[in-house]
């Protein structure tokens, strides 16, 4: 066998000679396999947060299971049980600046946005609809920081926006940053859902086991994003990408991109961790992933996307 067929046949990947229809095929495969292994960190396994007015943490288990199994869990906290139609997921890069997404985002019947992202000022590109929000710890850390230093007007400002959204925390139990957002809403007297689950090292083993060419790659921790597609395959049919371009040119235009679409709380535009995150190698499993039609990267403006459609 020659070496090349032997690292295609190592990666789990086939030569390309097969009928048109096998992307879809072999799309529809992954994604149930997908789904098979990311059961458990659906929305009916999610752990609610609560502070009472004394400060006092509470916990309550989401999932009702009955003796059937896992097939028949009943999200018993407002989840819809079944399958979402159509799923926008916005990351926060600077290829959404000026792109004109966000009436396409909102039109979608599920959106899941991450890290307290400001919609208010970048509805054009960017929508404001919001059902769930997926936060980091860096975000964590930094409204507990700014309770401590009293600025967290910022952070109470985005809260706000995002005040129809679920919270996520998808790293496991972290019952002191909890405690912080949690005296954040209260002080803004905004009422919100918090939940927790413990879906990182789930995710990371859940894309080594089906794409195992990339297992050489990901030498560094999955981002919160990827969690989010991993997580969005439980819940829609069909799952739409926009801001995850980790590049700092546009494809189409030559521009410079920034990191976020927005500024920080701080005043600046971030910077990528390319200690702890491998974002281009991300990116290629994103491509994979298109490439077998279980999502759909959109990597230019809508409204060029909008014309094509009319002139065809």
């Amino acid at each position: 066998m020659r070496k090349g067929s032997r690292k295609l046949q190592r990666s789990g990947l086939k030569r390309n000679r097969m009928s048109p229809h096998h992307g879809a095929s072999s799309g529809l495969v992954t994604l149930q396999r997908i789904r098979t292994a990311a059961v458990s960190i659906g929305p009916a396994y999610f752990t609610t947060v609560t502070m009472d007015e004394w400060g006092n943490i509470s916990e309550q288990t989401v999932h009702v299971c009955t003796s059937h199994g896992q097939k028949s869990c009943i999200p018993a906290n407002g989840h819809d049980s079944g399958r979402i139609r159509t799923c926008a997921i916005v990351g926060s890069g600077g290829i959404l600046t000026g792109s004109l997404c966000g009436t396409n985002i909102d039109a979608n019947e599920y959106v899941i946005r991450f890290n307290l992202a400001p919609t208010v000022g970048f509805e054009q590109d960017v929508g404001n609809k919001a059902n769930l929000t997926i936060l980091n710890k860096e975000i964590l850390d930094r409204v507990k920081a700014s309770l401590k230093s009293k600025d967290s007007e910022g952070f109470a400002s985005r809260l706000k926006q995002m005040k129809t959204s679920i919270f996520l925390y998808a790293k496991g139990r972290r019952t002191d940053l909890f405690r912080s957002l949690l005296q954040l809403a209260w002080a803004s007297n905004i009422s919100i859902t918090l939940d927790y689950i413990e879906a990182h090292y789930l995710t990371a083993k859940i894309i080594m086991k089906i794409f195992p060419r990339y297992d050489r790659d990901f030498d560094s921790y999955v981002t919160t994003g990827l969690i989010g597609v991993v997580l969005a395959t439980t819940l829609c049919n069909k799952i739409t990408l926009y801001g995850f371009y980790p590049f700092n040119t546009d494809p189409l235009t030559g521009r410079n991109l920034s990191y976020h679409y927005y500024l920080n709380i701080d005043g600046n535009l971030g910077e990528p961790n390319n200690k702890v995150h491998d974002y281009k190698t991300e990116y290629k499993l994103l491509r994979a992933l298109e490439k077998r039609r279980l999502l759909t990267l959109v990597k230019e403006p809508c409204h060029r996307q909008h014309v094509q459609r009319n002139i065809r």
